[in-house]
């Protein structure tokens, strides 16, 4: 019964590792059910961009969040500011346009703070959070919100590649 006991809590043990991608893969060819369908979804969304004393990157993240391949009257662009001391705010609102709103809160709140403060003003269906230094693909958005045109699908997360500064793959 001890022997038992034991196979029963390794297995319980392994599962997470071992058993439950294999499930999972086997229940994705099972139901074969494909969660993205490109061009199938285009909502409203909103980029929300977490700063803190980020003047050094600042401007190449909001160029390149505007220049992502979605349609500009679909897209909203939010910088939130956490008491940034330098000159990011200064950079984001001369930068700040229609699609670009700068919300700076004063003094350190903390990023969860603002952000919890800005999520309930913003107008996107889907909304995509980043910090100034994470730099998209063009086609990040059509990617992104391809997979929401399946009504069971909730929630969708990517993965971080890192490049080095000046270059683009």
């Amino acid at each position: 019964m001890l022997e038992l006991s034991f196979y029963f809590l390794l297995l319980l043990c392994l599962y997470p590792y071992l058993l439950y991608p294999v499930v999972v893969f086997a229940w994705a060819k099972i139901v074969g059910e494909s969660s993205s369908q490109p061009g199938g979804c285009q909502p409203h969304i909103s980029v929300v961009i977490s700063v803190y004393n980020e003047e050094r990157v600042i401007r190449e993240k909001i160029d390149n969040t505007l220049q992502l391949l979605y349609p500009e009257h679909l897209l909203e662009i939010l910088v939130v500011s956490d008491g940034s001391t330098d000159r990011t705010n200064e950079i984001a609102g001369a930068l700040g346009t229609s699609r670009v709103t700068l919300k700076a809160f004063p003094g350190r709140k903390g990023k969860t703070a603002c952000l919890n403060r800005t999520v309930p003003e913003a107008l996107g269906d889907i909304i995509v959070f980043t910090d100034a230094n994470s730099m998209f693909p063009l086609d990040l958005l059509q990617q992104l919100s391809a997979n929401f045109a399946n009504d069971s699908i909730g929630l969708v997360t990517g993965w971080t590649k890192y490049r080095k500064p000046g270059r683009t793959e």
